[in-house]
Order: structure tokens, then C-alpha cells, then sequence
């Protein structure tokens, strides 16, 4: 990623809080009867809200009680272990930063834990970000994704997604929001479905289109590498170097473009970053557009003609600026191309 999203602490992130006591305090208990008041107590206060409406809907609290049946069945060795899963798989930043004592148990380990209950523990954790989320009684107490996404877009202002420093971000004065991604993918790591450290505002593009649901940790089965974490506490901006040939300047096509990103301190997480949002092909692409590297190289020699400045004295213009603010007007695609060009004799 290009710069950091601040960590924003919400009330809803409590919802991640009542379910890690869920899992580790609850359902891994040494033995005892169930009842609702083992739960924290705000999900106490949330039973009874719904106790005391009649209705024969199934609700978040069957599933619990559900759940506790088998999970307590089980041996203590074997409820020891949902904790060990639970705990490594939704410690993100570590996971991220390719932490030794942290290992990504994945939904393929729940499987094989226990092939019985991992479908039914994988269900409830879906249905707690897609369904739970929104019930009344939740929304009441912590708000909704629109109210977070409106205070966490008060505090993150750049206005640029992050992840590929290319689209707009919608903000608390839009209407709709942006989607957020799931980081560490849920289909993979459920117990993540509503860990607000793994879930971050992202554009449509890097969400839909790129990242999909591809693992920032694992490239391929069995390995893992490492990535930034969706809110890291720093981020350097690469090194960019653009190549191409000076005869082709006027009709660019990607394979004509050499794009090369380096970073000194964190090679191998702009090399995931890379691949996670399909970077090569996006930025080379921007370049091919009819406002790209051409008339970028055009307006500069324009400028030198109608101001009386040389293009070297422009391009510095430009490498100030976009110090100043890498994301104005592509501002750091553009330097990278425009000193490309001066390498080529275009300037």
C-alpha cells in the first residue's frame, strides 16, 4: 500500500470482543452447564431483548446454544485447540508481518479439527457479518458500517484509495459507501468476519476486480509471505522507475513499459502488495490513456514554450509538488514518466 489508514476504534468493534469470549471462554470452558449469563454482558442484555419479543425466528442465541452442545462434547485437548485456531487466525498484524509464533490456521485446518461442527462454526461467523450486524437490537447499541465508515473517513482524509493510490474513496458525504474488504478473505478465516482489524474501506476496483478473493499471506497452499497489514503503523513510498522506448511515446502499449517498484525496508510486501491489486497492469495501463504519459510529456514542453521556463525547471516544479502530495493529479506516475522521458531525450 502507498500510505496508511489510521486505525479508527469504533463500538463496533466490540462485536469481535464478545465473540472471542464466546469462543474462548464459552464454548472452551472446562465442562458446566450452559446459560445465556456466561456471555459478556451486553449479549446478556441482547438475549433478553429478543427473548422478549415473540416470534418463532430462529436467532443468533439458538446457533450459540446450538454450537455449545457439540463444541462441549468434545475433549478439553480438542476444545484447546478451537482457542489455539481462534487466537492465531485473527491476530492480522502478525499474521501479516510473517510472525513465527503466530500460525494462519485456515477454514481447511477447521475442517480437519472437526469436519463436523467446522461448517456450522464457518455458518454462524458468515451470518454474523452478513445478517447479525444489522439486527436492531446490535445496531442500537454499536452503530452500523455507514456510521463507521463515516467516523473513520472523518479521520482518513486522504480521499485516495490507499491500495492503489489511483481511485477516489467515498466519504461520510456520500450516500453509499465504499466496500469493505475483508483483508485476511472469510471464506478462508471466518473467525475474522468481524475483526474491524482485518476489515478496511477499500475502492471497488482493488476490491472487485483485483484483489477479489485472493490471501495476502499465502500465494499458494502451504506457503506464506509477507504483506502490510491493513493498518500498518508505517508505510515508506516505494522507489518507481519507468522504461520505454522514446519512438514509442505517441501510442504506448503496455508491453512497450518496463515499471519498476522497489523498496529498500519492505521488498517483500510491495511485491505482494503488487500482486494483490493487479499494480503492473494498472499502472501501465494509466500510461496508455489518452491523458497519460503523452500528454503529460506534451504539456510540459507546451508550458516551456508559452512561460519562457525550460522543461528541467518545470519537472522540478513537478518532483516538488508531488513530494507535497504524491496523489494530485498522478502526481508520482507522472514524475516517474516525465524523468523516464528525460532519461530518453524527450525533455
Amino acid at each position: 500500500m502507498l500510505f496508511r489508514y489510521a486505525y479508527v476504534p469504533h463500538a463496533l468493534e466490540k462485536l469481535h470482543a464478545w465473540m472471542a469470549h464466546l469462543v474462548t471462554k464459552v464454548w472452551c470452558r472446562n465442562g458446566g452447564a450452559y446459560s445465556v449469563t456466561l456471555l459478556c454482558q451486553e449479549l446478556q442484555d441482547i438475549a433478553a431483548e429478543i427473548d422478549a419479543i415473540e416470534t418463532d425466528e430462529p436467532s443468533i442465541f439458538d446457533d450459540i446454544r446450538d454450537l455449545d452442545v457439540l463444541i462441549q462434547a468434545l475433549a478439553q485437548t480438542k476444545r484447546g485447540e478451537l482457542v489455539t485456531m481462534f487466537t492465531h487466525s485473527t491476530a492480522v498484524d502478525d499474521l501479516c508481518h510473517g510472525s513465527a509464533a503466530h500460525h494462519p490456521y485456515a477454514y481447511s485446518d477447521l475442517q480437519a479439527w472437526d469436519a463436523k461442527i467446522a461448517p456450522q462454526l464457518k455458518a454462524f461467523f458468515d451470518d454474523l457479518f452478513s445478517q447479525h450486524i444489522k439486527s436492531g437490537p446490535i445496531k442500537r447499541r454499536l452503530g452500523d458500517l455507514k456510521h463507521h465508515v463515516d467516523a473513520f473517513c472523518k479521520i482518513n482524509r486522504e480521499g485516495i484509495c490507499p491500495f492503489c493510490g489511483l481511485e477516489e474513496t467515498r466519504d461520510e458525504h456520500y450516500t453509499t459507501r465504499d466496500p469493505y474488504d475483508h483483508y485476511l478473505p472469510r471464506h478462508k478465516y471466518p473467525f475474522n468476519a468481524v475483526n474491524f482489524r482485518n476489515l478496511s474501506p477499500m475502492c471497488h476496483t482493488c476490491n472487485s476486480s483485483y484483489k477479489t478473493v485472493k490471501d495476502p499471506i499465502s500465494r499458494r497452499p502451504g506457503t506464506r509471505q509477507k504483506a502490510f497489514a491493513p493498518f500498518e503503523d508505517t508505510v515508506t513510498f516505494p522507489e518507481m522507475q519507468v522504461q520505454f522506448d522514446a519512438g514509442k511515446i505517441q501510442a504506448l502499449a503496455p508491453p512497450d513499459i518496463t515499471f519498476q517498484i522497489s523498496s529498500a525496508t519492505h521488498p517483500e510486501e510491495f511485491d505482494t502488495w503488487q500482486w494483490l491489486f493487479g499494480i503492473q497492469e494498472r499502472y501501465k495501463a494509466k500510461l496508455c490513456k489518452k491523458r497519460g504519459a503523452h500528454t503529460w510529456l506534451n504539456t510540459i514542453l507546451k508550458d516551456s514554450a508559452n512561460y519562457g521556463r525550460t522543461p528541467t525547471e518545470l519537472l522540478e516544479d513537478i518532483r516538488a509538488n508531488t513530494a507535497a502530495d504524491p496523489f494530485l493529479d498522478d502526481g508520482f506516475l507522472k514524475l516517474a514518466t516525465l524523468d523516464a522521458c528525460k532519461a530518453e531525450g524527450l525533455l
